[in-house]
C-alpha cells in the first residue's frame, strides 16, 4: 500500500478516479482571493461542482462528529468501506453508493444528499480533510462504495447513543 500525498490535489483525485468514484470538477478557494465561483465568501466547504459540470449521483450522507467517528470506525472492524470526511468542525460526510444515501436515513439528524445537491466535496479542499483518504493498493482493487441501506441500523444505534448522552 503506498500512502497518497494529500497535499498533492491531482495525487488524490487520480486515486478517487482509480476506485471509479465519480469525480467532476469544481470551483476551488484561491487564498486571499475568494473562491473561483466569484463569491468571496462562499459558505461552500471544500468545493462545489462547476455549472456546466452534472454533479455526480452522490451517495453523500452527513451526519454529526460522533456518529461519523463511531460508524467509520465500527464499520472499518467489519472491514466494509466507509469513506469519512470532515466537512465542518461538528459535521462528517459518509460516501455511500450513489442513489443509496436516502437509505441511510436512520434518524433526523441524518441528511442525504440527493438532487441538485447530491454531491460531497471530497478532500484535499479548504475547509474539508479526509478520516480516510484513498490508497495506492499495489495490485488493482477497487474499493467499493457501501450501499447506504447496510448503514441505517448502525447510523440509527450510533444517533441513539448520541440521543442518550446528550439527554444526561
Amino acid at each position: 500500500m503506498v500512502p497518497i500525498d494529500t497535499r498533492a490535489p491531482v495525487a488524490v483525485v487520480c486515486a478517487w478516479a482509480a476506485l471509479e468514484w465519480s469525480v467532476v470538477p469544481g470551483h476551488r478557494y484561491r487564498p486571499g482571493q475568494g473562491r473561483t465561483c466569484g463569491t468571496f465568501a462562499c459558505a461552500v466547504p471544500g468545493v462545489h461542482p462547476l455549472p456546466q459540470s452534472r454533479a455526480p449521483a452522490a451517495g453523500a450522507v452527513l451526519v454529526p462528529r460522533p456518529v461519523g467517528s463511531a460508524a467509520m470506525a465500527g464499520h472499518g472492524r467489519k472491514q466494509v468501506p466507509l469513506p469519512c470526511h470532515a466537512v465542518k468542525p461538528d459535521t462528517r460526510t459518509l460516501s455511500v453508493l450513489p442513489t443509496t444515501g436516502r437509505c441511510a436515513l436512520a434518524d433526523e439528524v441524518v441528511e442525504a444528499r440527493t438532487g441538485p445537491d447530491g454531491w460531497g466535496a471530497l478532500p484535499p479542499g479548504r475547509g474539508t480533510r479526509g478520516d480516510a483518504l484513498p490508497r495506492e493498493e499495489e495490485a488493482d482493487e477497487t474499493w467499493d462504495l457501501t450501499p447506504g441501506e447496510k448503514i441505517r441500523h448502525s447510523l440509527a444505534s450510533y444517533c441513539a447513543a448520541l440521543a442518550e448522552v446528550s439527554d444526561r
